[in-house]
């Protein structure tokens, strides 16, 4: 299994954007450790931290029991701010060029971490999955990030707004839709919807939540047609196109899904430099 693909088998996608939600609830005050580490457990059984990013953890497959998960908390622990960034080719998010960014392009998502010994933050990211134990990667960039500050709240929901109507035609278009039961449709939306679910510590925004279940939705229109039209096959016009819709709704949702998570820590921890 590759990096670029070790999230999918995971029962939490997106594990990043839960566990920067319920670090910065930690370190808020709001939850205990404990609740980060069940956020851990959640993502996956058993976790390893390995500083080099070059590095390949098949060759040691098994590692020291779990230290990784004590490693991870020390981690989350030091820092004063996090930031979720969900990367994809031709959509940087704002990475710098270099060999650390073109592995978290891989992972397709990091956190930024801000800690008071270090000029630049220090990236946790995800990376193979090798049987029950997740190894992330710890890192920094060669250049600094640049800022998102076109991201927010307001704007992202309008965004979702159109897109859903965009992926409704998109689920709509694939042949095997019409012909599939309905029921069984449902079904494969409900369980996608769930997998896409990035679940929350307690706060008081009901903007965010709305904003990350709506991405949630989109994202499984997606999966599900994306499933089905690699399943029972598509003419190559009909690939073509449906590709270039799904990558630009995929656009949509990770920014919406930035965007929510990055709110939702900015109520917990507060601004950067608050």
């Amino acid at each position: 299994m590759t990096r670029a693909n070790a999230s999918e088998s995971l029962s939490l996608l997106r594990p990043t954007a839960t566990l920067g939600a319920w670090a910065a609830s930690w370190l808020c005050g709001e939850s205990s450790p404990d609740a980060v580490l069940d956020t851990l457990t959640a993502i996956a059984p058993r976790h390893r931290l390995i500083t080099d990013v070059d590095g390949d953890p098949a060759a040691d497959p098994l590692g020291p029991a779990d230290t990784g998960t004590t490693e991870i908390l020390s981690l989350l622990q030091s820092a004063t701010f996090i930031e979720l960034r969900l990367p994809a080719p031709g959509d940087p998010h704002g990475l710098p060029p270099g060999n650390v960014a073109r592995q978290v392009m891989r992972a397709g998502e990091v956190l930024l971490l801000t800690t008071p010994d270090d000029v630049a933050p220090t990236l946790l990211f995800p990376g193979r999955q090798l049987g029950d134990q997740l190894c992330w990667y710890v890192s920094q960039f060669e250049d600094p990030a640049t800022s998102l500050t076109d991201f927010q709240v307001g704007a992202a929901a309008r965004d979702l707004k159109e897109a859903t109507r965009t992926a409704a035609d998109v689920l709509s278009d694939l042949p095997t839709v019409s012909s599939g039961a309905k029921d069984t449709l449902r079904l494969e939306l409900a369980a996608a919807t769930e997998r896409r679910t990035i679940p929350l510590p307690p706060h008081d925004s009901s903007r965010i939540d709305n904003l990350l279940a709506q991405a949630a939705r989109i994202d499984a229109i997606l999966d599900v047609a994306t499933a089905r039209g690699a399943t029972f096959g598509l003419t190559a016009r009909q690939g073509d196109g449906g590709d270039t819709q799904i990558r630009e709704l995929r656009a949509i949702t990770r920014r919406a899904v930035t965007v929510g998570v990055n709110a939702l820590i900015i109520e917990l921890l507060g601004a950067p430099g608050e």
